[in-house]
């Protein structure tokens, strides 16, 4: 097998592309040949040393992949040879071939692609853990969706559709097509003093400088009158500096 391996965790460009002894499963185990991997903002930070969990040198990152079952190790029993399967273990998908906990992988069902269920793990069940879990989102509620544009945020869309929720978001169409399709035509919210009962933000750290923009009277009037903040690392707080003066628009 062949991966990158990560011996100095200083950055990307100290990952090298080496050949590997092909691994055997051990009990609960699996073999997967990996099929297709997704690049998660942990995956940069674990090979400069930044992630708060650290992997033993040396290692192969990859949190998130999707691949065929290969080999099962004793005890494996709802998985099996040839099998499909996704899986989130933190490392290993950066290569031909990995070992995964068996209880990990996702059997993925017909007609679900490797290249799709790659990239579905971690952006859908972050959003459904901050929508559903922690806001307890509810049909005829209406979310706004900071940071929509990226992977976390297209999947709070459409959760917070499928949920029979209504979607306001930022950035505007204009800025992100993809965003634009996740849902019906969007059009800019005439009602920007609406009640808001979720707000769903990405977590950040605010600068030094930040302080609460208490003179944005109007995003203001909307966060102290939603009952629920949803942070997609499950915290139930929001930062204020994150809310700047711009159009949301509706998404559905």
């Amino acid at each position: 097998m062949h991966a990158w391996l990560c011996e100095n965790p200083i950055g990307v460009d100290a990952l090298t592309w080496k050949e590997l002894p092909t691994p055997t499963p051990g009990p609960g185990q699996v073999l997967i040949e990996i099929k297709a991997a997704s690049l998660n903002f942990p995956d940069l930070l674990i090979v400069q040393n930044k992630y708060q969990i650290k992997p033993p040198l040396p290692f192969v990152p990859g949190s998130e992949y999707a691949g065929v079952v290969q080999a099962v190790g004793e005890g494996v029993t709802h998985l099996k040879v040839g099998q499909n399967v996704a899986c989130l273990s933190g490392t290993g998908g950066f290569g031909t071939h990995t070992l995964a906990p068996a209880a990990l992988c996702m059997p993925l069902p017909e007609g679900f692609g490797h290249v799709d269920a790659a990239a579905f793990i971690m952006i859908y069940a972050t959003s459904w853990h901050a929508l559903m879990d922690r806001a307890q989102l509810k049909a005829g509620e209406t979310v706004l969706v900071l940071g929509a544009a990226g992977g976390v945020g297209t999947a709070a869309i459409q959760i917070a559709k499928a949920a029979g929720a209504r979607s306001l978001r930022q950035p505007p169409p204009t800025r992100n097509a993809n965003c634009a399709a996740q849902s019906a035509p969007t059009r800019r919210s005439t009602t920007p003093r609406m009640r808001c009962p979720t707000v769903f933000a990405m977590p950040s750290k605010p600068p030094p400088t930040a302080k609460a923009p208490m003179s944005f009277t109007t995003l203001s009037a909307v966060i102290s009158r939603s009952p629920r903040f949803a942070r997609s690392d499950g915290a139930a707080v929001i930062w204020w500096w994150v809310l700047r003066r711009a159009p949301f628009h509706r998404c559905h």
